[in-house]
């Protein structure tokens, strides 16, 4: 976990926010990125200090329920700067809650993201960045998520807070879902979280409900927790694993660790278990032809007909 400190062009301030990179992390690997926000009144620290989400996706990552990420805690109140962390200075009430508004969402987009992309071994597109977070910054993370979704292709609200577009009592006028058209086929996950004891439930309970309403896929995660870190633990928990899943896809090649693959009952187990030497006797050309076609590879024409010659 490192704090890193960044210049704010789009505020004319110097920031803070803190990155965790996995174990092992490599420069000569590309990495998924996570963005988590904070909720009212808090800092980049409460995701690792009042909640565990660096020890959440360690676990994650070691029991093999999710490939390695970078994790991003920005300060998500626009006020918060190198210098200036006085809570008396924050974001609040009195200015109508606008450091957490359209100054961070600029200051997220234009600073933050390129930063990371430019010191960090990051992938850098929609598929490969997700967006989520606890309370205020529940509502952030879908405000902001499901109106760039050229961005993000998951977006996760824990507890979101009154700043939920449409639904939080703030802003009821702003549309929740601006275009569903690109929401439905663009957004890999979005999640809706929030424990049956907590006060604000209704408002993730309102977001659900309209979600049905309209046949929008989601998930609607409810437990009997409160407005509390066990809550924001746990959904993130649950979040990260259906994040960033790597599924095969035609016309893509996708690496394996040696321990990861086993031959398929068969044929060639069976020539494997009778005789080592028998596969790779075997014509490699044959061989590979049917993954190089499906990888979108050109493949000589005489090996694919005698493929089928031999079927």
């Amino acid at each position: 976990m490192t704090v890193v400190q960044y210049p704010s062009k789009t505020l004319g301030k110097r920031r803070e926010m803190s990155v965790y990179t996995p174990p092992g992390y490599t420069e000569n690997r590309k990495y998924p990125v996570l963005y988590l926000l904070h909720g009212l009144g808090q800092d980049y620290r409460q995701w690792t200090e009042w909640c565990q989400a660096d020890n959440v996706i360690d676990n994650l990552i070691a029991d093999g329920k999710m490939q390695p990420v970078i994790m991003v805690f920005p300060n998500c109140d626009t006020r918060l700067t190198v210098t200036d962390t006085a809570s008396s200075g924050r974001s609040g009430r009195a200015d109508g809650f606008e450091g957490y508004g359209k100054p961070f969402e600029e200051d997220l987009l234009k600073d933050i993201i390129p930063y990371i992309d430019s010191h960090y071994s990051t992938i850098s597109n929609r598929e490969h960045r997700a967006l989520a977070g606890l309370s205020m910054g529940g509502g952030q993370s879908l405000n902001i998520g499901l109106y760039h979704l050229e961005t993000f292709a998951y977006v996760g609200g824990f507890s979101s807070a009154p700043n939920t577009n449409k639904f939080g009592g703030m802003y009821t006028d702003v549309p929740f879902i601006p275009d569903l058209k690109a929401a439905r086929e663009q957004l890999k996950l979005l999640w809706i979280g929030c424990g049956n004891k907590d006060g604000l439930f209704g408002i993730s309970e309102k977001a659900h409900q309209y979600l049905s309403g309209i046949g929008m896929p989601h998930v609607w995660n409810v437990d009997t927790n409160g407005h509390d870190n066990t809550e924001w633990d746990r959904n993130l928990y649950l979040f990260a694993q259906q994040i960033f899943i790597q599924q095969h896809q035609p016309g893509r090649l996708q690496t394996f660790a040696p321990g990861q693959v086993r031959l398929l009952s068969g044929p060639f187990l069976d020539a494997q278990r009778t005789d080592e030497k028998y596969i790779l006797s075997m014509d490699p050309d044959r061989l590979l032809a049917p993954f190089q076609q499906d990888a979108g590879i050109p493949v000589k024409k005489k090996i694919m007909a005698a493929g089928r010659a031999g079927a």
